[in-house]
């Protein structure tokens, strides 16, 4: 035994090996404007992988999309008809922030104050018609019109599904939930939270309700006299204690539909002539220094919105995203809906990781994940023009170990890049490809050497080779 591990110390020790700094390694593709640009496909090939983690820069400048194959395994980003993101059989949307929206089609008639949930098997649709909560079920949100009371005498619903499915709704200006074992018999739970003797004492309306990974829930609801948007929480869902106001004169988050995901708040607003998106990160509060307030689609862009937009809903559901918006249509109430598609042109960061088993892939903040085994190449194919603006590949073997570096680190410059590394510095920047990352040549001399490891590997440790493709950050 002893004298395997000898060996196998000693091999790695000998081992050098060298990596050409221009997209020489990469089959396929050209530099152009500091990136590899791919028209067809670019395959790089790393023998004898064991894990890996592959992080890359990328945007598809034109076209309908790009693969990339690890091994059996696929990472696609769709940007036609079915416009999702997906690994192997694993799929999700594209982010909302990533979409450009258009007003479609009308959805349903006589319906207002839209919210939408995944139950189960089924796409539920919840409104107000005639005085009361009515619901439709269909698992492709396609519902006909086949809506059925719930709850009378109340109006503005919010869903939310727990361990059983809840309704929050307003009645006499006060917010109540009723609950329900099967989303057909619904009982009614009383009022969770009243007016307040400040700046909700007119009234309380569309309640929007999500639970964070703690367990508590969040409850965003307008003050419709004023405009203004006030919050609460609770431990339990019932007995809310009210936070204070989020928003004054709709300025923003108005008619809010909050959603909460992997860890982040985002909110659907509307401010009557517009639809906007709300990025609140980790902040529950939406504050002004930590929300990114992104406009998306104006109400005289639908035919079907006569007096602007009323209360929104968005639902992201496996591989697809759904938004309908309230509305009034020739006098009638109604519910529209609005497309999103991803646009071809934005920058997004995507991560590959594999212990040798599991594969997971990231999409800016989306992840997906599946199994793989003998992975030894990476090959993007597009249909369009795909280009890689920033590349870094870190992998291990079984009987190997050494760093192999293309970039020059300046140990001094008090900058550090993604890898937790000194910055490196470019002294002939051709300009930015994309804000904060340096659209320079690719940095070091093709064929620079790798260099050996100086020290014996303790033999508990993974044997491996690190490669670093790096490009070079800049804004610093």
């Amino acid at each position: 035994m002893a004298l395997a591990i000898l060996a196998a110390l000693a091999h790695a020790e000998s081992s050098a090996t060298s990596f050409a700094t221009d997209a020489g390694e990469w089959e396929g593709g050209s530099l152009g404007d500091g990136v590899l640009v791919v028209t067809e496909s670019t395959t790089l090939a790393l023998d004898d992988m064991a894990s890996f983690t592959l992080t890359a820069r990328v945007r598809l400048a034109d076209g309908d999309g790009f693969s990339l194959l690890a091994g059996e395994s696929v990472f696609d980003a769709d940007y036609t008809g079915a416009e999702h993101l997906s690994l192997d059989s694993d799929t999700a949307p594209f982010p909302a922030s990533e979409l450009d929206f258009d007003a479609d089609d009308t959805v349903a008639e006589n319906l207002a104050d839209p919210d939408l949930a995944r139950y189960g098997d089924e796409i539920l649709l919840c409104g107000t018609r005639d005085g009361g909560l009515v619901l439709a079920r269909d698992p492709g949100a396609d519902f006909d019109d086949d809506f059925v009371s719930i709850v009378a005498n109340a109006a503005e619903p919010d869903l939310l599904v727990g361990t059983e499915l809840h309704v929050y709704y307003t009645r006499h200006g006060a917010i109540h939930r009723a609950t329900s074992a099967d989303s057909e018999s619904f009982t009614e739970e009383g009022e969770v939270l009243a007016p307040g003797a400040d700046f909700d004492a007119t009234g309380l309306g569309s309640p929007s309700v999500v639970i964070d990974d703690a367990g508590t829930y969040h409850l965003y609801y307008s003050v419709p006299a004023t405009g203004a948007t006030g919050y609460a929480t609770s431990a339990d869902g019932l007995a809310f204690t009210r936070m204070g106001e989020l928003s004054a004169g709709a300025d923003r988050l108005w008619l809010a539909d909050v959603s909460y995901e992997d860890g982040a708040f985002s909110a659907l607003y509307s401010m009557g002539d517009s639809l906007g998106l709300a990025l609140g990160g980790t902040d529950p509060t939406f504050a002004d220094d930590d929300t990114d307030i992104r406009p998306l689609v104006e109400a005289d862009q639908a035919a079907w919105a006569d007096d602007g937009f009323g209360a929104p809903t968005m639902l992201f559901d496996t591989d697809a995203l759904y938004l309908y918006v309230s509305a009034t249509d020739e006098g009638q109430a109604i519910i529209g809906e609005i497309e999103g598609e991803p646009e071809p042109g934005n920058w997004a960061t995507l991560v590959l990781d594999w212990d040798g088993a599991n594969l997971v892939a990231q999409w800016n903040d989306v992840v997906l994940s599946s199994t793989a085994t003998g992975i030894e190449s990476f090959t993007f194919t597009v249909d369009g023009t795909l280009e890689i603006d920033e590349v870094e590949v870190e992998y291990s073997t079984i009987s190997d170990t050494g760093v192999i570096d293309t970039g020059i680190l300046d140990t001094e410059d008090s900058g550090m890049n993604d890898t937790g590394s000194p910055t490196a510095l470019d002294s002939a920047d051709t300009g930015s490809a994309f804000p904060g990352y340096n659209a320079g040549e690719w940095l070091g001399d093709p064929g620079g050497c790798g260099c050996n490891s100086s020290a014996p590997t303790p033999a508990a440790f993974s044997l491996g080779w690190l490669l670093l493709l790096r490009r070079v950050r800049g804004g610093k």
